[in-house]
Formats: C-alpha cells, structure tokens, sequence
C-alpha cells in the first residue's frame, strides 16, 4: 500500500465514523508530512479538534514539526493549545 493509498484509507474511516485512536493520528500526521501535504495536515488537526481527540506529546510535537517546516509557526503554537 501506498502513503497515498493508505491516507485515503484514513479519510474513507473518517467518512464511515470509524473510531480512530491517538497512535493513528500520530501516523496519520507523519503520513501526511511525506505528502508533504500541509492542507491535509491542517484536515486532520481540525478533525482532531472537532472530535475533542484528547493530543499527547507525540501528536503535538508531530504537528508542531509539519507546521514549522513548512514555515507556518502560528499554525505550529496552535498545535500546543
């Protein structure tokens, strides 16, 4: 499978209401830094948020990564709160 394949798979789950955990997230986010798709990043942050998906550091340092490479640090402190 692959990255793209497998992100669509996220997405299909995400339509069907699928319960998603945390370690998934922390996948899902890095998958999407090798797309190197930051909009799909800033889906799945939004998705998170929506859904009151409790973040650990794991998941927050992953974000605040993809944000900061690419240059958006407001994005980047966002992901801490």
């Amino acid at each position: 499978m692959s990255i793209r394949e497998g992100f669509k798979l996220y997405e299909q789950l995400c339509k069907e209401g699928m319960a998603i955990d945390r370690v998934m997230y922390v996948i899902i986010v890095s998958v999407s830094a090798s797309l190197g798709d930051l909009e799909k990043t800033k889906d799945v942050q939004i998705y998170i948020t929506r859904n009151d998906i409790t973040t650990d550091i794991f998941l927050s340092s992953n974000l605040v990564d993809i944000y900061a490479k690419n240059g958006s640090m407001k994005l980047a402190y966002s992901a801490f709160l």
